[in-house]
């Protein structure tokens, strides 16, 4: 399976399964997934259909098997054994002919504040879920159709917690604006997703071929990650009260060549596709080669709406700390102003917080403002609820050599960037000194698994202490040199030229 997902062949998925299970006379008030259990063979018979037609990749009917989406027809008690069911199902229909992805599709609830199902609620659902996948055989998880990136963050946790030899595909979906309906851009989607540990990134439904084009070409802009890609049949259209698509198996392959130019690895088909769509997408992806993507790393800070650049030129972030932060209005009340002064980001500083503080504070941060956020490393047991609930790429401050191989693991495996600093030990040694041990930092650094990408250096600070020596510029300097954003107070800024690489400056207020 790993050759198949890794070397140049473009690969194909199967289209709808919906579709065909409707055809097949699905009542109205029933759970497709249902018929896991109940028509077992009819599922089968469309699994055969698929790689008949030529797929690769056969997707389980188990899109909406979380508990949550299964409560609607009474059917919550069931999840594991429906989607057992289901990749198992799939695995007997095609053998060693052709992959099976575990398919976990949206629940159907929103997340608090904008609902009432809490983040480890929409954890757990997605856990049982997935368990059922990878107790059944599935070869893959293709999570799919999301709109929101915490309940793709759930739905991710959950495939590495209970499937974590797993590959896991993330595909979203978007309107015709090229926006998901919460306002996530495809950049940010992809930038926050290859963070977040996903193994391929794409996505799926939306449109026809046409309108998912400009959405991969974005996405390709900002992450080396192979691609996916499941289009509708085009646009949908209601005819007799029957909702229909209209593009033919001709129309939508004559896009395939042009996804796999932009990186594409995997190309397939959602509502309205047929095995008809598949046979002509398989025959031309046979033409194709997959495109392995070499962009240059980059360091990139993003939000649920937002990704920022430190590349495009010098960034304000604003802390967030001292007294006064107990009541959430006003404290937001007080980041719109920073906003508005020019902060980019918001520096959360607010060490003895007990976590249920951080949770209550990121909830209403992700129902009202949108910036990335950064924590000191030394946050405490707040820490790790602070980056469950942060909506994008986090960003850890004050990591040095004397950080404990347990904060640099959390660091690795949240995908947060880093910023690196010396020890307070080396706070008034010479300039080399204070290099060697920064060097001796991103050295470990990059041996935890924490690419260069994420590494950025403070020059001004050791341990604990603020310090701005005369030479904290000219160390700064040939860090930036190296590649690595640098971080430094607002205050310093005016000492030295901005470099190539970007800056990160710190405003503390009084």
């Amino acid at each position: 399976m790993k050759k198949q997902l890794s070397d140049q062949q473009v690969l194909v998925c199967d289209g709808a399964m919906g579709t065909m299970i409707q055809g097949s006379g699905l009542p109205s008030d029933q759970a497709p997934e249902w018929w896991n259990l109940e028509s077992p063979d009819t599922i089968g018979r469309i699994h055969e259909a698929y790689v008949e037609a030529g797929a690769h990749l056969v997707e389980t009917n188990t899109f909406g098997g979380s508990p949550l989406k299964l409560r609607e027809y009474g059917l919550e008690d069931q999840s594991f054994a429906i989607c057992r069911a289901g990749a198992s199902l799939a695995r007997d229909a095609v053998g060693d002919r052709a992959l099976v992805a575990g398919s976990v599709g949206p629940t159907g609830a929103l997340i608090e504040p904008m609902g009432t199902v809490t983040f480890e609620e929409m954890l757990d659902a997605f856990s049982v879920q997935i368990a059922g996948l990878a107790d059944g055989g599935a070869d893959l998880i293709l999570i799919e159709t999301m709109s929101e990136l915490m309940e793709v963050k759930a739905a991710l946790l959950a495939a590495h917690s209970k499937a974590p030899e797993l590959p896991v595909i993330c595909q979203m979906t978007f309107e015709e604006n090229q926006m998901t309906v919460m306002g996530t851009s495809p950049e940010t989607a992809a930038v926050v997703l290859d963070r977040w540990g996903a193994d391929m990134i794409g996505v799926n439904c939306s449109t026809g071929p046409a309108g998912l084009l400009p959405v991969i070409e974005r996405m390709s802009l900002v992450t080396n990650k192979p691609l996916t890609v499941q289009p509708n049949a085009g646009l949908p259209v209601i005819e007799g009260g029957q909702v229909s698509y209209r593009e033919t198996p001709e129309q939508m392959a004559a896009y395939v060549s042009r996804f796999a130019d932009l990186g594409v690895k995997i190309v397939g088909g959602c509502c309205g596709t047929t095995p008809e769509h598949i046979a002509v997408i398989r025959r031309e992806a046979d033409r194709c080669r997959y495109h392995v993507p070499v962009l240059p790393a980059v360091t990139v800070f993003s939000s649920r709406r937002q990704t920022v650049f430190p590349s495009d030129g010098d960034l304000l972030a604003t802390a967030l700390s001292g007294a006064g932060t107990e009541e959430l209005r006003p404290l937001i009340k007080w980041i719109r102003e920073q906003i508005r002064a020019g902060c980019r980001l918001l520096l959360v500083d607010l060490p003895g917080k007990e976590p249920s503080f951080y949770k209550e504070l990121l909830l209403g941060l992700k129902g009202a403002l949108d910036v990335p956020l950064l924590f000191p490393a030394d946050l405490g047991k707040g820490l790790d609820t602070a980056l469950r609930y942060c909506t994008g790429v986090a960003t850890l401050i004050n990591l040095s050599l004397e950080s404990s191989v347990e904060l640099w693991t959390v660091a690795r495996e949240s995908g947060a960037n880093v910023v690196l600093n010396a020890t307070k030990q080396v706070a008034d040694r010479p300039l080399e000194e204070r290099q060697d041990e920064l060097d001796a930092a991103i050295e470990k650094a990059l041996e935890m698994g924490i690419g260069q990408e994420r590494i950025l250096t403070d020059a001004f600070r050791s341990g604990d202490r603020l310090n701005v020596p005369k030479d904290a510029a000219e160390l700064a300097q040939s860090f930036a040199r190296k590649g690595y954003v640098q971080v430094c107070p607002e205050a310093s800024a005016a000492d030295w030229a901005s470099p190539e690489s970007g800056r990160l400056l710190l405003r503390r207020e009084p």
